[in-house]
């Protein structure tokens, strides 16, 4: 599945959901990756405040890569 963030706001949300869908708990992350439970919770609260290296330990936990591609010309595109 491909998940589209066009800006910052979007992302934390998109984490949590993902996360919660797979039925992982912040508590979990811990155990799996060595990803404290503040820190899964800064990035799906405050991203803006947390280092690249967390991001990517916590988007490989889930499964998830990033892919970066360039915005279509109009929204419609999406």
């Amino acid at each position: 599945m491909m998940y589209y963030i066009g800006h910052l706001g979007q992302l934390p949300v998109l984490l949590k959901a993902i996360r919660k869908h797979k039925g992982i708990r912040q508590a979990d992350m811990k155990k799996t990756m060595g990803i404290l439970p503040k820190t899964v919770s800064a990035l799906e609260n405050h991203p803006e405040h947390v280092t690249m290296e967390s991001f990517f330990k916590l988007i490989s936990a889930l499964n998830l890569q990033l892919c970066l591609q360039e915005k279509p010309e109009s929204e419609e595109d999406w």
